[in-house]
């Protein structure tokens, strides 16, 4: 069974004339609640994106010169009418009216500003999104699309193409994009979306041509694709051998990995190696020309030494003492004689979480049942070494 929630806002006043408005005329935002269908582990999964797509929402009207007024969480409990007077007591000329639903693996959005008063209001307009990850870039297209169909200048559009495309779909491409058949077009609005097929992260190269066809103009875009990987390798590696850290970049051969991909990929190589005691490792990729004409992908790793744990605290224990608690975990102090063959005094996250576990269920089977242990705080050591605390 599908959910319908009020997630988050959008929603916005501006005074129509007659002639297209500017920026500057200051119109005011109010902010009515998003609602969404989706069925429970993506109501979940938005419910979390509601305060980041919010902000994204204001940033879009602020960035055109509209006043964002949010509104409360609750503002359509009581039906549209009841959020049109809350929207007029707070000053506001239009309000927004939004929604997503998720159909089978697309995001739907649809949005309408409308009027409060006498002036009239936009056609309801949508935008669809392929992945939840592509919400805020859908939502801010959404809000412009609005605010352009009634106050943007500039020719009509009769049609818009992609070219230069091989792997990325031209509708994944036209979907990112504020310019559209029937809408206005300009320069800037080129310019903004020659951005936003940029942050697509696919792309060298984006270009964009304009011709005057029947019915106003034709807007080209020309996209040169970024290369297919062909071999990824590692360089630097003594710790972990190519196969382990293949595990934890989350790119592979043939992908046509975005800046956002190659960034996470990093990160990940460096929690892997800081989770087993590295925290020093340094990680950078870059993509060089393979001999078969497709990218090859390579990451230049220093792994750093080892900081072993020198001294383990424990804060608030009264009943029990350090010596006591500290035979409870498996996180110890390096012992210089024996750590060679113990492995002792190792930094270890993955172990530390546990230790965490292992501490409370101790002291609950004691008979502390409201006993908690907080995450363990890791400092540096004088002259050398980590404290963990």
């Amino acid at each position: 069974m599908k959910k319908i929630v009020c997630l988050l806002a959008l929603a916005f006043v501006c005074v129509l004339h007659s002639a297209p408005l500017s920026a500057q005329d200051g119109q005011k935002v109010a902010v009515a609640p998003f609602t969404l269908s989706a069925d429970g582990a993506q109501l979940a999964q938005l419910s979390q994106m509601s305060k980041g797509l919010m902000d994204v929402v204001v940033r879009s009207f602020s960035s055109q010169g509209f006043t964002p007024i949010p509104m409360g969480d609750n503002v359509l409990a009581n039906g549209v009418e009841a959020a049109k007077a809350q929207a007029r007591d707070l000053g506001a000329d239009y309000i927004f009216l939004a929604g997503v639903t998720k159909s089978g693996e697309r995001f739907n959005m649809t949005g309408q500003l409308v009027s409060l008063g006498r002036d009239r209001s936009s056609e309801r307009l949508s935008a669809a999104a392929d992945k939840s990850i592509n919400l805020p870039l859908t939502a801010e297209r959404l809000v412009l699309m609005t605010s352009d169909h009634l106050f943007g200048g500039g020719a009509r559009v009769a049609a818009v193409t992609v070219s230069g495309n091989t792997m990325v779909d031209s509708q994944a491409i036209l979907n990112a994009l504020r310019i559209r058949p029937g809408g206005s077009y300009n320069e800037a609005k080129a310019t903004s979306d020659i951005k936003r097929i940029y942050s697509m992260g696919y792309f060298d190269d984006v270009r964009v041509s304009v011709s005057d066809v029947r019915g106003g103009k034709a807007v080209h875009f020309t996209v040169k694709e970024r290369s297919q990987l062909g071999n990824i390798v590692f360089k630097g590696n003594e710790k972990f051998d190519h196969d382990d850290l293949m595990k934890v970049v989350g790119i592979k051969e043939y992908d046509v990995p975005s800046e956002l991909a190659l960034a996470e990929s990093v990160e990940n190589i460096k929690k892997l190696y800081t989770d087993k005691g590295y925290p020093q490792v340094q990680v950078v990729a870059s993509i060089e020309s393979g001999d078969d004409g497709r990218g090859l992908l390579v990451y230049e790793i220093v792994e750093g030494g080892r900081i072993y744990i020198k001294e383990i605290d424990f804060d608030g224990n009264e009943f029990y003492s350090d010596w006591t608690l500290s035979r409870k975990i498996d996180t110890s102090e390096r012992n210089f004689l024996i750590s060679w063959i113990s492995g002792s005094g190792k930094l270890d996250y993955a172990k530390l979480s546990s230790d965490v576990q292992k501490l409370e269920a101790f002291y609950h089977n004691s008979g502390f049942l409201q006993a908690r242990v907080g995450e363990p705080s890791i400092d540096a050591a004088p002259g050398g070494g980590l404290i963990v605390t």
